[in-house]
């Protein structure tokens, strides 16, 4: 862990909740392959426990911020594919295991039971194989298209000012990087707008790992708005209030997390530096 970073980062997510008690906060990590496959790996292989470090992250954020364990449930299906062999994302299968498991946890009421899986490539080779030079493998990626829900919504970019009726994108299965066919690859902010009745609006704080994830929430908001702090520089306050979001889910690849260095700063805003500030001013004194 960036152990400066992972501090800072943490408290600023607990501020951020302090400063909007009117919201549910939710919080997720997901462990990686080489912590949940152990039965894969070489014998003394030296792998990080990163069971506690979800439970130093889960103490640190407090009883106010919902945080979903979800390491049972992948250990659980281990052996379902819920992992891509040549890449470091987990599969849409295993973002469908999580959905189902921590959907009432979100407050998804009936959440869709059956899928269409559409397996939309089979040459999947990604960067695990590019880094190791691996090239005897291959990955199917699917996506998961829920039955008996309705399920209509408009993807907006607002770096390209593009607007599609789909959050995949075909094109990028002609290239080498085939996971960008999930809203094709990471983007500052992603705004989706819903034909649901709920009037629930989701603020997603993400790395890539949400991008094959968001599939199976779009039933269940009238809005998702998903933000990756490593690419996004405006005032995030200003989100909060033009889009009356309701709940906050933090989700992220447990390494990404403890390596980040993006979050705080959308968090933290410049008046909240000041007032930190002369509350510590006052404490001196």
């Amino acid at each position: 862990p960036d152990e400066k970073n992972l501090e800072r980062n943490l408290e600023a997510v607990v501020a951020f909740q302090k400063k909007h008690t009117d919201l549910n906060f939710f919080f997720t990590m997901i462990p990686n392959a080489a912590y949940i496959l152990t039965d894969y790996m070489p014998a003394d292989a030296p792998v990080r426990d990163q069971s506690k470090d979800i439970e130093r992250v889960k103490e640190k954020l407090g009883s106010n911020i919902h945080f979903l364990d979800v390491t049972d449930t992948m250990k659980e299906h281990q052996a379902d594919g819920i992992y891509y062999k040549t890449d470091h994302h987990w599969t849409s299968r295993g973002a469908y295991e999580v959905f189902t498991k921590i959907a009432p946890e979100l407050q998804i009421e009936n959440p869709a039971s059956e899928y269409e899986i559409y397996p939309v490539t089979d040459k999947f080779s990604g960067t695990l194989a590019s880094k190791s030079g691996y090239r005897k493998a291959n990955d199917t990626i699917e996506i998961y298209i829920p039955k008996n829900v309705k399920n209509d919504y408009v993807v907006y970019y607002p770096d390209e000012q593009r607007k599609t009726a789909s959050m995949y994108e075909s094109d990028r299965l002609e290239q080498k990087d085939k996971y960008e066919v999930f809203f094709g690859g990471n983007h500052a902010l992603v705004d989706i707008t819903t034909t649901c009745e709920q009037e629930r609006c989701l603020l997603l704080f993400k790395d890539s790992y949400a991008n094959s994830f968001v599939q199976f929430l779009t039933p269940y908001f009238r809005e998702i708005v998903m933000v990756d702090p490593r690419y996004y520089y405006e005032d995030i306050e200003n989100v909060i209030s033009s889009k009356r979001v309701t709940d906050v889910l933090f989700l992220y690849n447990i390494n990404t997390f403890l390596g980040d260095n993006s979050l705080a700063d959308v968090l933290v805003t410049e008046m909240d530096d000041q007032e930190n500030e002369t509350e510590e001013q006052s404490n001196e004194i």
